[in-house]
């Protein structure tokens, strides 16, 4: 989709001139763009709901962070996190907070990052009129790296790359 704008003005040594411009705004890419980085260890189910997102991304941007929400929820079941908890004999949702809630130690510095996600997927499905693209791009961010601790570690490697930096004072060999 795109517009094209004329400008008229005066110039000096001509006369009177006309000029163009086209500014375009993408609403689609077929196939769809990659956003972000995805591990090759994600869970396919993320990844399936992660390229939804990016395929709805310039088109509806409320959309595509609600899809990213539910990577979050697919995520939650591929960690082992429960869907379900029996109250007064009836089987129960977990919310998605809640679920979140229930990570782990060990994924303590990714929680506040999927709540994060969390908020902005529930803003793309209840006022998803006023999501953004920047919206979108913040909650990719935040995935992206979300993803890249838990499947690949690079935090670990690279805290741990400093370390040996460190004790050496200089280059690692």
């Amino acid at each position: 989709m795109g517009r094209v704008n004329y400008f008229e003005y005066e110039d000096e040594e001509h006369g009177w001139s006309q000029s163009t411009e086209e500014p375009l705004t993408p609403h689609y890419f077929h196939p769809s763009l990659v956003l972000m980085d995805i591990p090759e260890k994600c869970p396919e189910k993320v990844a399936g709901y992660l390229h939804e997102s990016f395929a709805l991304s310039f088109a509806d941007p409320g959309a595509a962070l609600n899809s990213a929400r539910t990577a979050v929820e697919a995520l939650m079941t591929a960690l082992g996190i429960k869907r379900f908890a029996i109250v007064k004999s009836k089987q129960r949702s977990i919310s998605l907070h809640q679920r979140i809630q229930l990570l782990p130690p060990k994924y303590q510095e990714q929680k506040d990052l999927l709540l994060a996600v969390k908020w902005l997927g529930n803003a793309g499905s209840h006022d998803g009129d006023k999501a953004t693209t920047a919206d979108v791009s913040v909650t990719y961010d935040l995935l992206e790296h979300v993803l890249s601790e838990i499947y690949e570690g690079k935090g670990k490697k690279l805290k741990a790359m400093a370390k040996k930096v460190n004790k050496k004072k200089g280059p690692v060999k």
